[in-house]
């Protein structure tokens, strides 16, 4: 129910109060005091005003424009400035004119009930190409804004609102709720790409990840945006944008660094609310980025691209990973965590995780990429347990998110370990994480349901896989069905494995090791027949020692070596 007030109207506004909501639009504001200072320093322009979403009244899209401080364009400093502005007038067509009765709302939060303001002089306002809006460049003073007394601004929120009838046409209209976090937290995501100078596609993308309930991806393109290859680009981008609630925009500050031994900023932005992403066309040159001086490629072989460390780790040479750890104390390398974590599997594969414990405890800078390795190394040393106590210290004493790696290194460690897990993992992933589980990940899962018998639920969970099981984690079924001699499920198993994969000997021989343990010798014949006749080969295991200052190779039962006898 309507009401005017007793005061006579000045400044061309005429003032009354109103029970109900505004029809076309409310704008619910929490943070109002946050707005005018994100709208100061996100502009050059002093005069830079909050738009609404667009919302639609009378066949046309309208928005709201508010200036918290005043539109100083007009001279306005001691006064907020509201206008309603016509959207899209593009579109329209040439020397088109829109008559409107329009009313702005503000709420008294207090008494729950809305002053309206109206145009005191003028009741049908035309607006035109050269006339976009029509509002209050005096809506109401500052002072009395912020007096609390009005109820228009209540522990920093307030609710503005529109009405706007064309051709006397009134139409259903929209919400719109601003919100901005006071404290977040500061998050850091970080991205790893090996072989830089491999990269051949366009535009390489990360994988998602989330901060504050909105999922990101980072873009970068390697030979730049326009492929000219004079420089690095990098866009961050909202991913599912259409996910989002209705009439929501995402303001966010970021920075984005290429991960340096002393890590320091290569750019600092803001995004623009207007925008889905945000990034640097030219954010680094090429001839800069691939100068070993300013060591943005970080590596220790001749190509500069990180290999080194990673050569040494893979091939579990304990001399090699010394030189390597003494060689990065002496450059300062030990800060960088891909070589820290380099060093940490290096020394595990070599046997000495001591040595590799001492380097993780040793360092002050762990990422997610450092606490993967030591749990992963736990887990091939078969210390799940441990493994499982370094993921929980993460977790619980530091600021680092585990992602999709660490959770394959702690399944793997229970798996290497024979810890039996539940499904509680996947659910940490799934909900507390927003991860999406892999599928090694399920894979690793299947092996460690079937090494304690539950070969049921492992059947299950690979039959409820979102996407078909690929052949390792089949395989991994197989060998369980092996293991606790399930022929029955093992035929099953095997049938979709040979359909995958009919060329790989491995599993005839799986099967048929199965049909040996149950004594079905025809069935073994009968295998080992088909993989003569497809001349089939198995690819034996080798496992590598150092010796001296020598790394031999060996089979089982190799007889081979020149040694031998």
């Amino acid at each position: 129910m309507d009401s005017s007030l007793s005061s006579i109207p000045t400044s061309g506004v005429f003032k009354s109060l109103s029970d109900s909501p505004p029809t076309h639009c409310s704008l619910n504001i929490e943070s109002f005091s946050l707005l005018s200072e994100f709208l100061d320093g996100n502009s050059s322009d002093p005069e830079d005003a909050y738009e609404s979403e667009e919302f639609k009244a009378g066949g046309y899209k309208w928005k709201l424009v508010i200036y918290p401080r005043g539109n100083k364009k007009k001279k306005v400093e001691d006064h907020i400035s509201v206008y309603l502005q016509i959207a899209g007038a593009n579109s329209l067509e040439m020397g088109w004119e829109v008559y409107v009765d329009f009313r702005l709302f503000l709420l008294d939060q207090n008494k729950n009930i809305y002053m309206v303001f109206e145009d005191a002089f003028t009741r049908r306002n035309c607006i035109h190409g050269a006339k976009l809006d029509v509002g209050f460049d005096k809506l109401v003073p500052l002072d009395e804004f912020h007096d609390a007394s009005h109820g228009y601004l209540v522990d920093d929120k307030c609710v503005f609102g529109a009405e706007v009838f064309v051709c006397k046409e009134k139409r259903r209209g929209m919400g719109e709720c601003i919100s901005r976090v006071k404290s977040p937290k500061t998050y850091k995501h970080i991205w790893k790409l090996r072989n830089f100078s491999s990269l051949t596609d366009p535009y390489y993308t990360s994988e998602p990840f989330t901060v504050e309930d909105q999922k990101w991806i980072i873009q970068l393109y390697p030979k730049g945006v326009d492929q000219q290859n004079r420089h690095i680009g990098i866009y961050l981008q909202l991913v599912d944008r259409k996910a989002t609630p209705p009439a929501t925009k995402v303001f966010a500050e970021l920075s984005i660094r290429i991960v340096h031994p002393l890590c320091s900023d290569l750019c600092w932005s803001r995004t623009d609310p207007a925008k889905l992403d945000v990034g640097f066309d030219k954010l680094v040159p090429q001839d800069e980025f691939h100068d070993a001086s300013h060591e943005y490629l970080v590596g220790f072989g001749n190509d500069g691209d990180g290999d080194g460390g990673w050569e040494c780790s893979e091939l579990g040479n304990l001399q090699q990973a010394l030189c390597l750890h003494a060689h990065a104390i002496q450059t300062g390398f030990m800060n960088n965590i891909f070589v820290g974590a380099s060093l940490i599997e290096s020394y595990s594969k070599c046997g000495r995780i001591e040595n590799a414990v001492r380097l993780f405890e040793g360092m002050m800078y762990k990422d997610v990429v450092i606490w993967s390795a030591m749990i992963a190394d736990y887990g091939i040393h078969g210390q799940g347990r441990e493994a499982l106590k370094v993921c929980d210290d993460m977790v619980k004493h530091t600021a680092v998110t585990p992602n999709d790696v660490t959770f394959t290194s702690v399944l793997s460690a229970c798996s290497h370990s024979g810890l039996v897990v539940d499904l509680g993992i996947f659910s940490m992933m799934l909900h507390q994480y927003q991860l999406k589980p892999r599928p090694e990940h399920y894979g690793i899962l299947v092996d460690l349901l079937g090494r304690t018998g539950e070969l049921d639920k492992s059947m299950e969970i690979v039959e409820r896989m979102p996407n078909p099981a690929e052949p390792h984690v089949w395989g991994a079924l197989l060998g369980a069905c092996r293991i606790h001699n399930n022929v029955k499920l093992g035929e099953v198993v095997a049938k979709r494995l040979l359909e995958l994969e009919p060329d790989d000997a491995g599993y005839y021989v799986l099967l048929s090791n199965i049909y040996a343990m149950d004594d079905k010798w025809e069935n073994v014949s009968n295998l080992r027949t088909s993989i003569r006749e497809k001349g089939l080969k198995r690819i034996f295991g080798q496992s590598v020692v150092e010796a001296g200052s020598e790394i031999h190779s060996f089979a089982a039962g190799d007889i081979f070596h020149p040694e031998f006898g």
